[in-house]
């Protein structure tokens, strides 16, 4: 998968960044189990299908502190999807297009006295790009609806205490939010 980026360093701090790339997702075992429609391995199902682009800044604030921020935008075609989900067997199939766009922001610091804290967010819209059918009968997903299990926020935060006295104990404390 190729995958092409620029950096330009602003200042001796700050790093800005874009990059482009490309990628392919191939049906795992699980997907390919079940055919839609009678018996044996569901051979139709293709490889999805990528094209990413990402710009984002990076700074240094002294020597103790780190942020990042990102933008981000992901088109797939043939987007592997839950066909049907009935008496304990699941099949799948490709959905025309989808579209993931959404920022993302990460703090990582030094906070003196044995304590360091990391933060992070991202914020997400994942959405079909195009109609799609699923299900059986099949209903129309209209463009612009929501891929499901995809949350639109995940937040996760770490404060860790470290005492090198005592054999490199490490404490910490995690919180995370989706």
């Amino acid at each position: 998968s190729p995958v092409l980026g620029v950096v330009w360093h602003a200042q001796a701090n700050i790093n800005v960044y874009a990059n482009y790339g490309q990628g392919f997702e191939t049906p795992a075992f699980a997907e390919l189990a079940y055919r839609p429609v009678g018996t044996g391995l569901n051979l139709g199902l293709q490889p999805s299908v990528s094209n990413s682009g990402e710009i984002g800044l990076k700074a240094l604030f002294g020597a103790q502190q780190r942020f990042n921020l990102a933008a981000f935008n992901i088109e797939t075609s043939d987007e592997i999807v839950i066909n049907t989900a009935t008496g304990g067997r699941t099949t799948y199939k490709n959905a025309a297009k989808t579209r993931r766009r959404g920022v993302e922001a990460a703090w990582e610091g030094n906070l003196g006295a044995g304590f360091a804290g990391y933060a992070a967010y991202t914020y997400l819209s994942a959405k079909f790009a195009s109609d799609a059918t699923t299900g059986a009968p099949p209903l129309l997903v209209p463009k612009g609806a929501r891929l499901p299990g995809v949350p639109m926020a995940n937040a996760y935060g770490e404060i860790t205490w470290t005492y090198p006295a005592a054999a490199g104990l490490v404490a910490g404390l995690e919180v995370q939010y989706a």
